[in-house]
């Protein structure tokens, strides 16, 4: 955490959180709420600012049969799991439940069909 010092006293209200300054006084600033603190006119305590955005990393891209193993992998923890609220009407397991148990972004047309080849697979070997 940076600290910040003010040449007024205010407090500080964010959707990130609530920090009150004295004037002249330092007061430690959590990373989120910088900005908010520069723009207020805070000051950095050893005068540099970082203005770049955090950095997010990307999620890797994966193609093929790997895909296709996260994605049946998935599916069948979601199926074993069965929570009606990680289904849509139609039966199919929502994007965001998929999201949260493999490594990339999917969309509704590849879960669609991916589920679709997931069920025929398990038809086909009898584990349905």
């Amino acid at each position: 955490m940076a600290e910040f010092v003010l040449n007024r006293s205010h407090t500080l209200r964010t959707t990130n959180g609530v920090i009150t300054f004295v004037k002249g006084q330092p007061t430690s600033v959590p990373r989120d709420m910088e900005r908010d603190a520069v723009s207020i006119g805070a000051v950095p305590v050893d005068g540099e600012f970082d203005t770049s955005d955090p950095v997010t990393p990307e999620k890797p891209v994966i193609h093929g049969i790997e895909r296709q193993e996260e994605l049946y992998a998935a599916f069948g923890l979601i199926a074993e799991k069965n929570d009606s609220k990680e289904f849509t009407a139609q039966g199919v397991p929502t994007i965001k439940a998929v999201e949260k148990i493999v490594s990339f972004d999917v969309d509704r047309s590849e879960v669609v069909e991916a589920w679709g080849e997931y069920k025929i697979k398990l038809a086909e070997s009898g584990e349905e």
